[in-house]
């Protein structure tokens, strides 16, 4: 593997990690506001999600593992 590509793994397994984390600290929670204070998470977990399957799929193409589903072109016949 090459260093750039090694570089951009290491970056994208990072981003898994981090994007983890910051799920489980969100737990779904939007917005919370308590005693004047607001508190608004600019990404709901929707975002975070998607931010976390972008960054997994993103591991599996550069370790080679491709997409987990595989097209067949069986227009030429068997």
């Amino acid at each position: 593997m090459s260093e750039d590509r090694n570089a951009a793994l290491a970056y994208w397994e990072e981003m898994v990690v981090i994007l983890r984390g910051r799920l489980r600290e969100a737990a779904g929670i939007a917005s919370l506001s308590t005693d004047g204070l607001s508190l608004v998470y600019i990404q709901g977990r929707d975002g975070l999600l998607r931010q976390l399957n972008q960054a997994e799929r993103q591991v599996q193409k550069l370790k080679g593992n491709g997409s987990p589903v595989k097209t067949i072109n069986l227009s030429g016949g068997l």
